[in-house]
């Protein structure tokens, strides 16, 4: 197949590309995805849920949450960074979004997993909840055909005004 090399957005063509490109960046997020769900559940089935809110909390608690801070926030900033690279061509203004969504849904399945293992020694339900709130950052990162279009659209928009 040849690459799609012109910018024009909202042909059929580009529609299918989008839909083929978004639907790979999936299978790719719902690896995520998964590998955090059955950890976590995995965790649960072995330590149950503890009671403990932070009291007695070990270093891997509140490492944990320093960490899951750090990458919440780092899941929004990074991300919008590399979105801010030029591309010319569709399949470059594509491999940008892809390094930006795979990068920030990376980001918070290393905090899930960093959470999950402190729950898993700690028994602190903080950690617990740090797991749970960047798995819920996680899975609103999932990429859509939609969303890659309107980005591509907006960023075309944008590096054309100057922006």
């Amino acid at each position: 197949m040849e690459p799609y090399q012109h910018t024009e957005v909202g042909t059929e063509q580009s529609s299918e590309r989008f839909r083929t490109d978004a639907r790979g960046m999936q299978v790719v997020g719902g690896g995520m995805v998964m590998g955090c769900v059955f950890f976590g559940a995995l965790t649960l089935f072995v330590n149950g849920i503890s009671d403990e809110l932070y009291e007695g909390a070990g270093i891997l608690t509140h490492l944990g949450v320093g960490v899951g801070c750090f990458i919440l926030v780092g899941s929004f900033v990074i991300p919008m960074m590399i979105g801010r690279r030029q591309g010319g061509s569709l399949d470059e203004w594509i491999g940008i979004f892809r390094s930006k969504i795979t990068v920030g849904m990376a980001l918070c399945e290393a905090g899930v997993f960093f959470n999950f293992i402190a729950y898993f020694i700690d028994q602190q339900l903080m950690s617990l909840g740090i797991a749970v709130l960047l798995m819920v950052r996680l899975v609103s990162q999932m990429p859509t055909a939609g969303g890659l279009e309107s980005w591509v659209t907006e960023r075309k928009r944008s590096v054309e005004q100057g922006f």
